[in-house]
């Protein structure tokens, strides 16, 4: 009923990150998914093969935009320093590392019992946050016991950080 809504108020819908793996038959499921499809004004689809089975029952503009999670990654890597390989072997000093990546506090209370832990002694740990907001940050990296830093921070990195946490700038 909401797309119906906005094709009423002639608002585009635009339908993201589509995977259709098989054409659309005609059980409840797929004449459901259908209907929503028609009332799209564009829909951007994974593959070239999701493209191919909505074509052929559709009269939509389908687009193959790719994964937008696995494309976003990859343009933010390319963006990365050149010096980011140098920077990770620095930090972590021919250390066994555990890289923690998407953690939620839930995680992270979890994770620090380990890295704070005896067991976790002479290895490194990068983590990477779901969650950027600075006061969850700053707690994250105050509930280590020992040192860490801030990648923003790596120029004042020495060889007795344990943790490195990754937040966007």
């Amino acid at each position: 009923t909401y797309f119906r809504v906005l094709r009423k108020l002639n608002i585009p819908l635009l339908i993201v990150s589509v995977i259709q793996n098989r054409t659309l038959g005609y059980n409840p499921g797929d004449i459901f998914k259908k209907e929503c499809y028609r009332l799209a004004s564009a829909i951007y689809v994974q593959d070239i093969a999701s493209s191919d089975f909505l074509k052929r029952s559709l009269n939509v503009p389908i687009i193959v935009a790719g994964d937008t999670r696995i494309d976003s990654v990859v343009n933010f890597a390319q963006l990365l320093d050149e010096n980011l390989d140098k920077k990770i072997r620095f930090f972590l000093q021919n250390k066994d590392c555990f890289i923690f990546g998407s953690t939620w506090p839930a995680d992270e209370a979890l994770i620090m019992d380990l890295i704070n832990s005896q067991e976790f002694e002479g290895w490194k740990a990068i983590i990477a946050p779901h969650e950027m907001k600075k006061d969850n940050l700053l707690k994250l990296k105050d509930s280590v016991k020992g040192s860490a830093l801030f990648f923003s921070e790596f120029e004042k990195i020495t060889t007795s950080h344990r943790v490195l946490i990754v937040e966007d700038n």
